[in-house]
């Protein structure tokens, strides 16, 4: 079936959103940063291109009319805004819920044990140690996470866009957090990347964040100078193989179990709203697409 836009259609709604915002007096164009070579569209240009955009598909009847912009957004949203972050990999494994994960006791207790491995790793990909805070190991730059990506085989498990994605999140939250510099990236970030890879990789899976993350460890120790990274990640398989496999040979007693440790630490993370303000959600779906190479 024909697409409702056509490119050039596509062209004049990124024209009419910049030049709207300009009007009232909001840029409607991004700041490029280094390396950019083009304008991106701001977040508010972008929000406004979509609810024009949602408007136009309901005119031409794909969808039963709303009556209200707002609900006419909201429509768009759930209909394709949601798919589409949902096949780029956005949402639901995001930094803050990889900084949930990393505060778990026994992931934490796993990064410790694999510091050597994580360490021997990095070097292959970090340059210029001895930097000032929060470089003092080196940093690692988008090419380098697109090598490591493909070093790691992780390009025919997620695409090329996504993993950048993930990279730009991660450098922006240490902009944020400990005033990290764009387009580096830490080794605590790359620690943090490294449980967001684990937890996407596992989605779906009844296994919890520990065993997602030493499976990822266990997977990169074949790695150069990361052969330190198999023993503590088979130590906590082998564990949890066995605790699992103790329970169900108990499944006949009676009573409820405690909750462990990672269980508690789940539970206890700030979730978000189930429901979200179609402005919002489209804002932060601007925010995520923008990192797109």
């Amino acid at each position: 079936p024909e697409p409702p836009l056509s490119f050039v259609q596509v062209d004049l709604e990124y024209t009419r959103a910049t030049g709207a915002m300009k009007r009232a007096g909001r840029s409607g164009e991004q700041q490029l940063r280094p390396g950019q070579s083009r304008s991106h569209m701001s977040v508010d240009a972008f929000v406004w291109a979509m609810t024009d955009v949602a408007l136009g598909i309901s005119r031409m009847g794909l969808w039963e009319r709303s009556p209200s912009a707002d609900e006419e957004l909201s429509a768009f949203c759930a209909r394709v805004l949601a798919p589409l972050g949902e096949v780029l990999g956005l949402g639901e494994f995001d930094v803050e819920s990889a900084r949930a994960v990393a505060s778990i006791p026994e992931v934490a207790s796993l990064l410790g044990r694999s510091s050597k491995g994580l360490e021997g790793l990095w070097k292959q990909y970090a340059v210029n140690a001895n930097s000032p805070e929060p470089y003092q190991k080196g940093h690692m730059t988008v090419q380098a996470m697109r090598r490591f990506a493909t070093d790691a085989d992780l390009v025919a498990e997620f695409s090329v866009p996504t993993l950048l994605r993930l990279y730009g999140d991660c450098v922006r939250e240490e902009a944020v957090s400990v005033g990290g510099a764009d387009g580096k990236l830490s080794f605590a970030g790359f620690q943090l990347a490294l449980i967001m890879i684990a937890q996407r990789l596992g989605k779906g899976a009844p296994e919890g964040p520990l065993v997602r993350l030493a499976t990822l460890l266990l997977r990169l120790s074949v790695a150069k100078g990361a052969r330190e990274l198999g023993p503590p990640a088979r130590a906590v398989l082998t564990a949890c193989s066995w605790t699992g496999a103790a329970r169900s040979g108990r499944s006949g007693v009676s009573g409820t179990r405690a909750a462990s440790p990672t269980a508690r630490a789940l539970r206890q993370r700030p979730r978000e709203a189930s429901g979200c303000r179609p402005r919002a959600f489209v804002t932060a779906s601007a925010v995520a697409f923008a990192t797109a190479p």
